[in-house]
This record gives C-alpha cells, structure tokens and sequence, in this order.
C-alpha cells in the first residue's frame, strides 16, 4: 500500500492545490500489507507506537494514490507527494488483498478493522446489517459534477482544443439538458436518498446563496426550450437536430466506476425521451485528468458533458480558478486549468474582486453574484452533493471529522475496552 492510499479517496483524483498540512503525520514500513506504525507530530517528534485501532480502504477500484474526484491543479505544490506522508489514522491495521470479493465490508462484519473509509451512501444497506457498524458523513466540500464544454470553433482555432457540441453554445441548450434529467431519482434509486442536488457550486458553506434553487426535473419545459432553440427532429430518426447536425453528446467520466457508469445509462435513457442522443466516451483515471500538454482528453476538449467530483482550488477557501479566461489551456499555455473553455468577463472581474476582498460580509456578497451568473449561465451543474462516508465501529473513541481533512486528529483515536 502506497502512503497516498490512507489520504486520497479511491474515486477522487489527487489534488495539488491546498495549504501545507501541519497536523501530526505518520511513516511505515510497509511488509505485505502489515507493518509498524509510528506517528510522529508536526515536528518530525515520535508520539508512539500504536496497534489499537486497525483501518481497511476500499479494494478492487483503483489504486492508492489515483482516485476519482476532481484532477490535480497546477501551480501549488503537491503536498500529498510520497516524501511528505499524509495524516494517517493512529494505527493501521492489515489490509484486505484487492481477490477478495468486498473485502472492506467483511473486515468490518469478522472486527479485522474498525474504520471503513471512503465509502459512498450506495454502502447503507450492507453496513446496516453489521453489528456495532455505523455509517457516518464526514463534513466535505466535494461535489459531484457536470462540466460543459463551451468551447466555440472559434477558440479552438486560437487554442487547438476540440470544440463542444455547437448546440452547447446555446445556455438555453444547456438548461434544457439539465431540465431533462431527473437527479433526485438518481440520488433516491442509487444512493438511497442520502445526498442532495446542490444549486450552488459551494453547497453548504457560508458563501452558498440559498435562494438559488437548482433547476427542476421538467421534460416538458427541456422540449420546448430546444423547439425554441430550433433543434428539432427534422428526419423523424428519434434524435434533434439543426443545420444537418444531430444533438448528440458525448458524456465522459472515469471508466470503472460502476456508479458514474450506472448515472450514464439513466441519463443516457432520460435524454432520448427528449430527443438528444447521447455517446458514452469513458476515460481511465489515469488518463482522464492529464492536461493539455500530455494530450488529456478534458483537458484538450475531446468530451461534451464530463463528470466527476470537485472542489474549489483553495478549499475550504471558496477562491477558484476553473473557469478563468487566463487559465483556458493551449499551446502557449499548456498548464491552463479552465478545461471548459468558460470566459465572462464579469465572472473574471467578481472572482478578481473577491480574491482581494476581506471582509467577510462583502466577500459573500460577491459570491452570490458569482453563483448567479453560474445558474443562469449553466456551464456547470452539480450532479449531487458528495460528502465523505465512513464505516465506524463503536468501539472507536475520539474520532472527530474535519470540514478539510477527516485524519487532522488521527494521533488522538483509540478504542475502548
């Protein structure tokens, strides 16, 4: 197991934006998945050694230092890189081999681990059948999300990024398609109704506008606002379209997860019955999140709609930079992080604001303008709300979950007789 395993989650990406971490942190030897834990202070100090509490990440998704939420950054450095260890819990214990058949869940069901991390609310039932097994939310930002591809024919000839579909030129477009797909389905038949549909991109912090609402399921509305936009079936083939051009989207997320893969299909079914097509186009996580200068398919706009999980760059600082015009990648600037190719100028003028802006009152202030523009203009949508579940057993003592990172106290976990 790679040091990055007991930080990263297993369906988010690894992020190199955020403030070095100087809680308490953690080294091993590693010897087949069991090893000596010590845990060490900010200053490098040796706490003690600890074999109370034992730990199981998930096993059979993806590896301990990939995951899929939202890719890394550029222009911060990584601190979850191997020569600066992430927080760990107080004792690891061993870990399932990635053979067996849901090996998180019966480490929990025999008490060969205590903590079951990063789990989602598609785990509720099995935990529930796991005596002294409770599954818990950890506070989060992340946020499930869709992610538009805006860029025009014209800024793909300034850039080289492929253009999106032209019909997502069209807000109206944009918020038909959201219109047709019921989310709250989504979230009730996959996930057991345990996560929300977030109207705001900053869900559940100070700067959330919450007389914002997200936009309803309401097919009937989404079909008139294509009929207006003038994608109509013209051929009588079951798909829109305008111009010759058939209304059909490619949707990407990361290949594998079976959750991700499970919402395609829904969304794929709920689109046709208003007319627009849609072409599932996955990508490995590790080939997903490269930028432009390694050729990433996001990155270089080889996608329509594409999904997974974010947060903001400087989080839990609301500041962001994904939808910056200085930061739309291209040849002379292969690092950009504007992957959607999003550019207003009173966006730019808000986010510019707000960066210098100290007091509080007032940064809020700007904020709600900023979600304002971003729900009216649709270039993103939040999916569902995407916070950290954890299997805890109720033997575990002093566990306190963090807005930031859920290990910040892990020198302080214990058990009870």
């Amino acid at each position: 197991m790679k040091i990055k395993g007991l930080r990263d989650h297993p369906n988010r990406p690894p992020r190199r934006r955020g403030s070095d971490c100087s809680v308490p942190r953690k080294t091993f030897q590693d010897k087949g998945f069991t090893g000596l834990h010590e845990v060490r202070g900010p200053d490098r100090t040796l706490l003690g050694e600890h074999r109370h509490i034992t730990l199981g990440r998930i096993a059979g998704e993806a590896p301990a230092d990939h995951d899929d939420r939202d890719p890394p950054r550029s222009g911060q450095p990584d601190h979850l890189g191997d020569d600066l260890p992430p927080p760990a819990p107080r004792v690891v214990g061993p870990l399932a081999s990635d053979d067996q058949v849901h090996p998180r869940e019966a480490a929990l069901q025999a008490g060969d681990t205590d903590l079951g991390v990063y789990m989602t609310a598609a785990n509720q039932p099995d935990i529930d059948a796991i005596p002294d097994v409770e599954l818990v939310t950890a506070p989060v930002g992340w946020v499930e999300s869709w992610f538009f591809n805006l860029v025009s024919e014209e800024l793909a000839a300034e850039t080289g990024i492929e253009p999106g579909h032209p019909a997502l030129q069209d807000k109206m477009v944009r918020r038909a398609i959201v219109m047709g797909v019921d989310r709250q389905q989504i979230i009730d038949e996959l996930f057991y109704g345990q996560y929300r549909i977030p109207a705001v991109f900053w869900w559940d912090s100070p700067f959330e506008d919450t007389s914002i609402q997200p936009w309803p399921y309401d097919p009937a509305q989404a079909e008139a606002l294509l009929d207006e936009a003038g994608w109509v079936d013209s051929n009588e083939d079951g798909t829109r379209d305008k111009d010759g051009v058939e209304l059909v989207i490619r949707y990407s997320t990361t290949a594998g997860n079976e959750y991700r893969e499970a919402t395609q299909v829904v969304v794929q079914q709920m689109l046709s019955e208003i007319g627009v097509g849609i072409e599932i186009l996955n990508y490995s996580y590790d080939v997903i999140w490269n930028g432009f200068g390694d050729d990433g398919p996001i990155a270089t706009g080889k996608y329509d709609i594409a999904e997974w999980s974010t947060y903001s760059w400087d989080y839990p600082d609301p500041n962001t930079g994904d939808w910056l015009c200085d930061e739309i990648p291209s040849i002379d600037n292969p690092a950009g992080g504007n992957w959607q190719g999003v550019c207003i100028e009173e966006l730019d003028a808000l986010f510019a604001q707000q960066a210098v802006t100290v007091d509080m009152t007032a940064r809020i202030e700007l904020f709600k303008q900023i979600e304002a523009i971003m729900h009216d203009e649709m270039f993103w949508m939040g999916v569902r709300t995407d916070p950290d579940f954890w299997a805890v057993n109720t033997r575990v003592k002093n566990l306190v979950f963090g807005g930031v990172d859920s290990f910040w106290n892990a020198y302080e976990w214990d058990v009870s007789d």
